[in-house]
């Protein structure tokens, strides 16, 4: 059953699950929309996977680039594709810790999950789920995990574990000089970690083998940094009156920073443009997507969804994410699209 939102919008029921299709994004999608290479988005549709799972019993909880996601119910959890329909890997839920998705800028996917000190990827492949299974230190156990595009960090109290997925199953260690404040995501490549001293520093992987090395970001407080491009420096940063600021200027002198009435969960660029996805409204749990172009110095595009699917969990908030064209938002999959026969 349909209702609407706080903002107006068509809200769909969680009892009420989209229409079945068949393979992929479905027809009920495609005959609607297309992924065209280089075109410009113009919606922002809510997705259907009963083809991959049931909606009624699985919720999407990570997302890439490539439409590779995860979906978990209470007993288990699935890796698969939404884009193409492919079924990767499944798991007991009660058996792992699920930390997120991999990816490197080749569009390659490892779902990274652990068992006791034990870090397993699975790469995304139909015929064979490759598997490497590394044992962490025990100055690690205990601490947390994250996935970060193509490089995975664990943390506990002063120590640091850096994880490279696609390159060897290695845990290389690292001492900080001060607690680590968060990450900050990066266009392309490695993240760079803030720590709470106001430093910031990278990790890279090189024909020498693993580097860390200092970055200086030219903030006045990198802890606001939320993405950034390292080649030309544009940056977005959060603000303490939930708003974002685009540093443009950095880039373009001659503009000012351009300013966005939402809290920055994530950015996405394409292009020459840079899609930054916040809340649209905190009742409705919308999600609201601005697009920025920085030859232009302004906002070019804003969207929000044709409709919305609720789930009535705070938990999923923490797990909201933009990766490339794909949207996840409070335990629900958008995408970024252009309405067929616009192009």
């Amino acid at each position: 059953m349909a209702k609407r939102g706080a903002d107006g919008n068509t809200v769909e029921d969680e009892s009420s699950p989209a229409p079945a299709h068949a393979g992929g994004l479905g027809s009920d999608v495609t005959a609607e929309t297309e992924l065209v290479a280089g075109s410009v988005p113009r919606d922002m549709i809510l997705l259907n996977y009963d083809s991959i799972v049931s909606s009624d019993t699985h919720i999407p909880t990570h997302i890439a680039s490539t439409g590779a996601a995860v979906f978990q119910s209470e007993g288990e959890a699935v890796f698969a594709n939404v884009n193409t329909g492919d079924l990767y890997h499944r798991c007991d839920v009660e058996s792992v810790d699920i930390h997120g998705i991999a990816e490197d800028d080749s569009g390659r996917a490892a779902f990274c999950v652990s068992k006791g000190d034990v870090f397993m990827a699975i790469n995304a492949a139909v015929d064979f789920a490759a598997i490497f299974a590394i044992s962490m230190p025990e100055c690690l156990c205990g601490g947390s995990i994250a996935v970060v595009g193509q490089t995975v960090v664990a943390v506990n109290e002063a120590a640091v574990g850096v994880v490279f997925p696609f390159e060897e199953p290695t845990v290389h260690m690292w001492a900080p000089p001060a607690r680590v404040a968060h990450f900050i995501k990066c266009r392309r490549g490695a993240p760079i970690i803030a720590l709470m001293d106001h430093t910031t520093w990278r990790p890279c992987w090189t024909d020498a083998g693993f580097q860390m090395g200092s970055v200086d970001l030219l903030l006045w407080n990198p802890l606001f940094a939320r993405d950034v491009d390292c080649e030309s420096g544009l940056c977005v940063t959060v603000n303490n009156t939930k708003t974002c600021t685009v540093l443009v200027s950095r880039v373009f002198p001659h503009f000012s920073d351009v300013h966005i009435p939402i809290t920055p969960v994530r950015a996405a660029w394409e292009n020459n443009t840079v899609y930054i996805l916040g809340d649209a409204d905190d009742v409705a749990h919308s999600p609201a997507i601005y697009a920025v172009t920085p030859a232009i110095g302004a906002v070019t595009a804003t969207f929000f969804p044709d409709k919305i699917r609720l789930h009535p969990s705070d938990s999923l908030a923490q797990l909201n994410d933009l990766r490339g064209r794909f949207v996840l938002y409070a335990g629900a999959l958008y995408l970024l699209c252009v309405p067929s026969g616009t192009e």
